[in-house]
């Protein structure tokens, strides 16, 4: 439980907003563009109207609130679909931002991700136990002792071959046995 609330934030999925923006350099001509808005006219055709961008052009495509500019952000992500914003000034001029289609945010139960958690866990444990039998290891091997007595102190056998390459076939060509995989 505690391993999934620490990981919460980066397994739960934000809220995702498809978006539309027609950017305007002064406030009377982003003004009158949401007064054409607000008379019924289309987002696409007043866009065209006043800044000459085509309806590709004014696409922002799917957002997370993170994406947008602070002073954007909020007001476009408490927009119903397929509503827009009240002209809003940024550093980058007048914006106007219409929410075309959202995607709720998700946060997923402990009980669907407890097993990946158990499992990334497990292998945490395992890596750090190897870790550790490494070092005791090198520890023996440094203290004068052999690679024999090191095995021995963390409960391992030490297997002799002839000489073998990684695929673990001897000069030969033969298989070296009792090798694990």
């Amino acid at each position: 439980r505690t391993e999934y609330e620490d990981r919460l934030s980066s397994i739960s999925v934000p809220e995702r907003r498809r978006m539309e923006q027609i950017l305007l350099q002064n406030k009377e001509a982003a003004i009158n563009a949401h007064a054409e808005l607000n008379e019924g006219r289309s987002f696409a055709a007043v866009a065209k109207n006043v800044s000459g961008k085509s309806q590709d052009e004014i696409k922002l495509g799917l957002m997370v609130r993170s994406d947008l500019l602070p002073v954007l952000a909020g007001a476009a992500f408490s927009l119903q679909k397929d509503r827009f914003t009240s002209p809003l000034k940024s550093t980058l001029g007048w914006h106007i931002i219409k929410a075309t289609e959202i995607q709720p945010g998700r946060k997923p139960s402990l009980k669907e991700v407890r097993t990946q958690i158990s499992d990334d866990l497990a292998r945490d444990l395992a890596l750090d136990d190897l870790v550790k039998r490494a070092n005791k290891v090198e520890d023996a091997i440094a203290g004068g002792g052999s690679i024999e007595e090191a095995a021995q102190d963390i409960g391992f056998k030490v297997l002799k071959t002839r000489p073998i390459d990684t695929a673990g076939k001897q000069r030969t060509g033969s298989q070296q046995r009792g090798i694990p995989s």
